[in-house]
């Protein structure tokens, strides 16, 4: 409690010696209040903005010729040079981002999958597979063409799943990895992948991705640049002491800001092995104007045995809605203990608290955007 007052004293110290060096004349500007009405537009639109750019991204030249691969590559034929890479290992942290990219843009359309793989006949090997191969649509088979590629790997396939025209691309011009043993079994963590895939020419999609590794398999730094027309996902992933950083943002082609970012840092008890998470110290997620951030007190979540769940929830985790432009507070998160009229039963509920104190629940109030991805999801 001491550590509290004394932090509370030298901020109001430090407050106190800012104001009083300000000139006189000088008005120190008032945050400003958001109506529950704006807070509800800017929520809106954000979510439309969300719907508009999945469509934009699922009916790309991209995500149609990845759809086609993935069905080319569904056959047993032994000349697929990938027949191995459905199996290759990846770390959890990409593997979990990619798969966010690819559900949140992608939903029901899943690329080359990542696993894990414990035999060394398994394992992917880059360099036994240089070589270009021509996606044959008569015979349903890829054909290699020896000796007109020592560099890199090349699938010429189409990009439509109605055609018979290879004029898609995919070249994947580096990848290496390194074995680790997790749990008495040996696997393969990629430490680089190079490839991009081409439509007539021009790039549709692509992967660069540097990562490092610990002794026991989990990264200590990974780097990722994942391009999917027209977006782009950067990630980057670190470690400094007891603390994990990841942020990560979306870009649209041809637009300034940030479709969409995230980031994160926690503090773990035992950061070799990623366990025992103590505080996430900062945490936000963004989308277009919309932006969700807070704190977690992880340690002392249900510590207590006296204190009710909304009770832990509102004393150990801090979150808010913000205008991301702005900076502007739009209402925070809030753990509400509700009692149903007609059972009597007592439930906690999520409800977001506006400005004016008003509340809803936050299922509730996104629920008409959740029926509207479904339904997209669905088609």
């Amino acid at each position: 409690m001491k550590k509290v007052y004394l932090a509370s004293s030298l901020a109001l110290v430090v407050a106190l010696s800012i104001t009083s060096c300000k000139k006189k004349d000088e008005v120190a500007a008032l945050p400003v209040v958001v109506s529950k009405t704006e807070a509800t537009t800017t929520i809106n639109t954000s979510a439309d903005k969300m719907y508009d750019d999945i469509v934009a991204l699922t009916q790309s030249q991209g995500a149609s010729s990845f759809e086609s691969m993935n069905k080319i590559m569904t056959g047993d034929d032994s000349n697929n040079p990938f027949i191995r890479m459905e199996e290759a290992s990846i770390p959890d942290q990409m593997k979990s981002k990619i798969i966010q990219f690819r559900d949140f843009f992608l939903p029901n359309k899943k690329t080359i999958g990542f696993g894990r793989i414990g035999a060394e006949e398994n394992r992917f090997n880059f360099s036994t597979h240089l070589g270009t191969y021509n996606w044959n649509s008569t015979d349903k088979k890829w054909d290699t063409v020896n000796g007109s590629n020592t560099s890199s790997i090349i699938l010429n396939f189409p990009s439509d799943t109605l055609s018979n025209v290879n004029d898609a691309k995919l070249t994947v011009s580096a990848y290496t990895d390194i074995a680790v043993v997790k749990d008495g079994n040996t696997e393969y963590m990629p430490t680089l992948i190079t490839a991009a895939l081409t439509v007539n020419a021009i790039k549709q999609a692509g992967i660069n991705l540097t990562a490092t590794y610990s002794n026991s398999g989990n990264p200590t730094s990974l780097n990722a640049n994942v391009y999917l027309k027209p977006f782009t996902l950067i990630l980057n992933y670190s470690i400094s002491g007891s603390v994990v950083t990841v942020n990560s943002y979306i870009d649209k082609d041809g637009e300034n800001s940030h479709v969409m970012s995230e980031g994160i840092s926690v503090t773990f008890g035992d950061i070799e092995n990623l366990k025992n998470p103590q505080t996430v110290n900062n945490a936000y997620v963004q989308f277009r104007d919309l932006k969700v951030a807070g704190t977690a007190n992880l340690k002392d979540f249900e510590s207590d045995s006296l204190l009710t769940m909304n009770e832990q929830f509102n004393r150990n985790i801090t979150a808010g809605l913000f205008n991301n432009t702005t900076g502007n507070k739009l209402g925070t998160f809030s753990m509400i203990e509700t009692t149903d009229s007609l059972t009597t039963i007592k439930s906690n509920e999520l409800y977001i608290v506006f400005n004016d104190q008003s509340t809803e629940k936050a299922e509730t109030f996104f629920q008409k955007h959740i029926d509207k991805m479904k339904s997209l999801f669905n088609k």
